[in-house]
This record gives structure tokens, C-alpha cells and sequence, in this order.
């Protein structure tokens, strides 16, 4: 079961768990990005939220992610 912190990487972000309920586990991923605004540049982060199941194996994840990465 997952537990609120944890982390894991898929798709190539690493994804923390934020919280976890009887049905999900809401899982957050920030990606930092340079942004340009009126000459003015500062960096901003994307955030990337998913719900997974809370029965999801951690350790499917992580071998279908090395699978996919070589």
C-alpha cells in the first residue's frame, strides 16, 4: 500500500505521493521550466498530478520504467 511521501519515478518524472484516501493516492510530480515574461526571466515549475490506485506495486512501476529507459 502506498504511504504518503513516498516517491517514485515514471515517464521520466519523479512523482511524490501527497496524499492517500481509501480509493487513490494523489501523486504530485514538479518539473522546473525558465519562463520569459516581458524580458524578465524566472524559473517556474509545472506540476504534474496523477491518481493511482493505493494497491499500485512501486516495484511494477520501477521495472517497467528501467525496461522502458534502455
Amino acid at each position: 500500500m502506498l504511504r504518503r511521501g513516498q516517491k517514485f519515478t515514471m515517464a521520466g518524472h519523479t512523482f511524490k505521493v501527497a496524499y492517500v484516501n481509501a480509493s487513490r493516492a494523489h501523486c504530485v510530480a514538479r518539473e522546473p521550466r525558465l519562463v520569459t515574461v516581458k524580458g524578465r526571466t524566472f524559473t517556474a515549475h509545472r506540476r504534474i498530478e496523477i491518481d493511482i490506485s493505493t494497491q499500485s506495486g512501486l516495484a511494477v512501476l520501477a521495472d517497467l520504467e528501467r525496461s522502458r529507459c534502455s
